[in-house]
C-alpha cells in the first residue's frame, strides 16, 4: 500500500493485494450427497484520492475509492465423482465517502465514518453436468456505518487498530477486524 498526502490535505492512496480463497461445500446435488474442497489464487488492487481537514479537535476526511478483485475460476471433482465448473469473478466497486476522526492526548484517535459504494458487477458464475447453477450477484448499493479506534505511541512505528462496520443495502451485516501496522 502507498498513500502520498499534501500538508494541505489533499491525498491519493493505492494497494495490490495477491491471494489465495478457499472454499468447501457439502450438501445434497440432485438427490445425491456431494462435496468439495477448493481454492483459488485472487488479485485485487484499490486507488483512490481524498481531502482532509481540520475540524474543531479532530479532522473530516472525504475521499474517493476504486476497488477491483478478480478471483480465479476453475473445476472441481465432487465427492460423487461430477464435476463442478467454476467462471472467473471479477467486482468494481466505487466508494464514496466521509469520515470524522478525533484524536485524544495519549497518541489514540476515535473514528467514525459514512460511505455508499456502488458495485458495477460481481457476478458469480458455476455450472454441473452442463447446466448453469443460479448466479449470485452483488450488483448494486450499500450504505456503510464504520466506527473505530487507532493508537500509536509517540516515536513508534506500530500502530495499532481496531474497527467496527455496518452494511445495509445491498450487502448486509457487521464486521470487525483487529490491526497491527508497522510503518517506515
Amino acid at each position: 500500500m502507498a498513500k502520498s498526502a499534501a500538508e494541505n490535505g489533499p491525498y491519493i492512496e493505492g494497494s495490490v493485494r495477491v491471494g489465495r480463497a478457499k472454499s468447501d461445500y457439502t450438501g445434497d446435488i440432485a438427490g445425491r450427497h456431494a462435496g468439495y474442497d477448493m481454492s483459488s489464487t485472487y488479485y485485487a488492487a484499490h486507488i483512490g484520492i481524498g481531502q482532509e481537514k481540520k475540524l474543531g479537535n479532530g479532522t473530516i476526511e472525504t475521499y474517493a475509492k476504486y476497488f477491483y478483485t478478480h478471483q480465479n475460476g476453475g473445476s472441481e471433482r465432487l465427492t460423487s465423482g461430477d464435476l463442478y465448473d467454476f467462471d472467473d469473478v471479477d467486482s468494481q466497486r466505487l466508494r464514496v465517502g466521509a469520515r470524522y476522526t478525533k484524536q485524544n492526548g495519549t497518541g489514540g484517535s476515535f473514528y467514525t465514518g459514512l460511505a455508499y459504494e456502488y458495485e458495477f458487477d460481481g457476478d458469480a458464475r458455476a455450472s454441473y453436468a452442463g447446466y448453469s447453477t443460479p448466479t449470485p450477484t452483488l450488483k448494486g448499493g450499500t450504505g456503510i456505518l464504520e466506527l473505530g479506534y487507532r493508537f500509536a505511541r509517540p516515536g513508534s512505528n506500530v500502530s495499532y487498530g481496531l474497527n467496527l462496520m455496518g452494511m445495509t443495502g445491498k450487502r448486509r451485516g457487521i464486521t470487525g477486524g483487529l490491526q497491527v501496522n508497522w510503518a517506515l
